[in-house]
């Protein structure tokens, strides 16, 4: 069950899944990226820890602007307690050193002004309300991005000093491929299913599972 914060009242949990499935050059379409989102989404709102879903417009193919734009609003009108999933399946790309997300209006090359830049969305989840945030990368070159957002949200949540000292908080990413490693279109999220549903990985008393049991399940179920 969700605790009590600080302030007497309960957490709320969310899950917002952005998937990215049909682009303007249809050469770059990913057809299982829906159904990912879709399955990743309901698993956690139907999960022990129950979140709720959000802004459900980002799983219908959204612009860089659309996923920018929206995700930042949102999360400033959240409250700092509360605990917020967010799963990416879309392409990635780096050019020149930077690490992309490609929205469905970004061009196959030439992504600078085109593409949503990974350091963009960490500045946007660093400055964020809620001070737990999990990002699931799902896309080519995911450990190039995860890096970048990782780094830049701890930098902007450093600077902001916003966090409370005497509160835990956390913001991890968790990626679906090693650096700049290509991702197999449907294939993580499966694993990720299989893994958390598993009681091998799980156990069935706690409603969380360990972050080492995670990785070891998804590591076993990607072979």
């Amino acid at each position: 069950m969700p605790t009590d914060s600080p302030e007497g009242r309960s957490e709320r949990r969310y899950i917002i899944g952005i998937g990215v499935a049909e682009y303007d050059d249809a050469t770059l379409n990913l057809p299982a990226a829906r159904g990912d989102v879709e399955s990743i989404t309901q698993w956690f709102e139907s999960s022990r820890l129950a979140h709720v879903p959000a802004l459900p417009e980002l799983a219908n193919s959204p612009t860089v602007e659309e996923i920018r734009k929206k995700l930042r609003s949102w999360l400033q009108e959240r409250r700092p307690d509360d605990v917020v999933v967010i799963y990416l399946a879309a392409h990635g790309e780096v050019e020149g050193g930077v690490a992309y997300v490609q929205g469905r209006d970004s061009p196959r090359q030439g992504l600078a002004g085109a593409a949503l830049e990974g350091t963009t969305l960490g500045s946007i989840i660093g400055q964020a309300q809620p001070h737990n945030i999990l990002l699931i990368v799902d896309a080519c070159v995911a450990g190039r991005l995860g890096s970048a957002i990782q780094r830049a949200a701890e930098d902007v949540a450093d600077q902001q000093a916003t966090r409370d000292p005497h509160r835990q908080w956390a913001q991890a990413v968790l990626c679906s491929t090693f650096a700049r490693d290509p991702a197999h279109d449907g294939r993580f999220a499966k694993a990720f299913i299989d893994t958390v549903s598993q009681e091998r990985w799980t156990g069935t008393s706690r409603p969380w599972i360990d972050i080492d049991l995670l990785m070891t399940g998804l590591n076993h179920e990607l072979k």
